[in-house]
């Protein structure tokens, strides 16, 4: 969804001018929309808002975490009884914004965590006791062989 002002109609350059402030332009409100499980019996859902902070289902007393960078990876787990649900995305922006919401059934075989792979290793450099070459680079410890996966005899 694309909200935006419709600027015909306003002289926003007339507003920024006379208040001498760009947030002017600024706007707040709530997108609100309904959707209905038809499961009988209800099931689990995974709800994620690209575009926005947080948002809510049925109640405002608890918040989901939004994806406001569009990343892809954020993601909230919930029970969603059978019948009819509301979606509230509280929305702050200037001039124009765009969101989603997505509610998407979770079935019983799919895995409960997803671990992403870092994008990049971290710029660390080694300064610990004896070493005295700040060049060599720290090998973070997730990238490092796991113990358990090396043989050993016993």
């Amino acid at each position: 969804v694309e909200v935006s002002f419709n600027s015909k109609y306003v002289d926003w350059t007339s507003i920024v001018q006379s208040l001498s402030s760009m947030e002017a332009q600024e706007a707040q409100g709530w997108a609100v929309s309904e959707f209905v499980v038809l499961k009988e019996g209800g099931g689990s859902f995974t709800v994620w808002c690209t575009g926005a902070v947080t948002c809510y289902v049925d109640s405002l007393q608890r918040m989901l975490a939004g994806d406001m960078f569009r990343t892809g990876r954020i993601k909230n787990a919930l029970y969603l009884s059978k019948g009819l649900h509301r979606i509230y995305v509280p929305l702050r922006f200037k001039m124009r914004t765009t969101f989603r919401v997505t509610v998407e059934s979770i079935e019983p075989e799919t895995r409960p965590i997803v671990l992403f792979a870092p994008e990049f290793s971290p710029d660390l450099l080694s300064l610990s006791a004896g070493i005295q070459d700040p060049e060599r680079p720290i090998t973070p410890f997730f990238l490092l062989p796991s113990p358990l996966s090396s043989s050993s005899s016993s």
